[in-house]
């Protein structure tokens, strides 16, 4: 679904310096879906191979979980610790479903922030993978 990006340079050295900046550490590699943030381990893995608005939204919206992950309290912390095994998993309870699909969201959010705050212009591409995902959790077709 990604696309080229005519600024695609300046948009992925201001994410990597964001992250640096925040202590995380990106790495590229094959993995499940385009990315994930592993906040045990500040690190965030991006698949290898994602177009470049697919590489520079998956990005933002996993430094949205770093982002996130500064609010939480221990009690919500073990929740979602569970709750996205689980999810994963196809042993969710309804509960943590929507634990999980409200921490995506919040990513989500978060990730306009930061684009917003490293003057990143997010246009209709974003929203597109932004509406895919969430239709994805949601277990809704996005079309």
């Amino acid at each position: 679904m990604g696309r080229p990006l005519k600024n695609y340079d300046i948009y992925i050295d201001k994410l990597k310096l964001y992250a640096e900046a925040c202590e995380i550490e990106i790495v590229y590699r094959d993995v499940p879906g385009d990315g994930i943030y592993m906040p045990s381990k500040r690190r965030i893995s991006i698949d290898k191979d994602l177009p470049e608005s697919t590489e520079i939204a998956t990005l933002t919206h996993e430094l949205g979980h770093a982002m996130d992950d500064t609010l939480y309290d221990k009690r919500s912390m073990k929740i979602l610790d569970k709750a996205f095994p689980a999810y994963y998993n196809g042993t969710a309870t309804e509960s943590q479903k929507q634990a999980v699909i409200e921490c995506e969201r919040r990513a989500w959010v978060f990730a306009r922030g930061i684009a917003k705050k490293l003057r990143i212009p997010l246009g209709k591409w974003f929203t597109s993978e932004e509406q895919e995902a969430l239709a994805d959790y949601k277990g809704e077709s996005s079309e």
